[in-house]
């Protein structure tokens, strides 16, 4: 199936999902995640979890990660990355690695970021990853 969190709806920044049923051809709610987010990104680490990083409500961009565990069927906090940032991509790495590129932060208005940063479940923590030779926000990762 296909999971699809936050985002915007008409008035705010929502912290709903809904998951999508191949076979039935059918979107259904699914868990709300702790905090409402637009502008996320995810990535689905190899034991099935999926992890949201950063994004924007509405007030502020996030540094927060959520993880989702299938097994369980609950969100839980995630390691707090070293940025704020909105519009980044992710990836994941192997293990319980996920890799944050790029993205925005509001700070007087918008900065546009080259950081990286290697969020690690298995440790709880996040450190900062290499550099990139250019900003880049709202940008894709394969």
């Amino acid at each position: 199936g296909v999971l699809v969190v936050g985002g915007q709806d008409d008035k705010d920044e929502v912290a709903s999902t809904e998951f999508f049923n191949i076979e039935t051809n059918f979107f259904s709610s699914f868990l709300d995640m702790r905090f409402r987010r637009c502008d996320c990104a995810t990535a689905v680490l190899e034991d099935g979890r999926v992890v949201v990083v950063g994004g924007y409500d509405n007030t502020a961009s996030l540094s927060s990660t959520e993880v989702l565990s299938p097994a369980s069927n609950t969100w839980t906090r995630g390691p707090e990355m070293d940025s704020a940032r909105f519009g980044c991509a992710a990836l994941p790495l192997s293990g319980s690695r996920v890799l944050v590129i790029g993205g925005s932060r509001v700070l007087r208005g918008n900065v546009f970021l080259s950081t990286t940063e290697i969020v690690d479940l298995a440790s709880g923590v996040s450190e900062q990853g290499p550099e990139m030779s250019c900003p880049r926000s709202s940008c894709c990762a394969a």
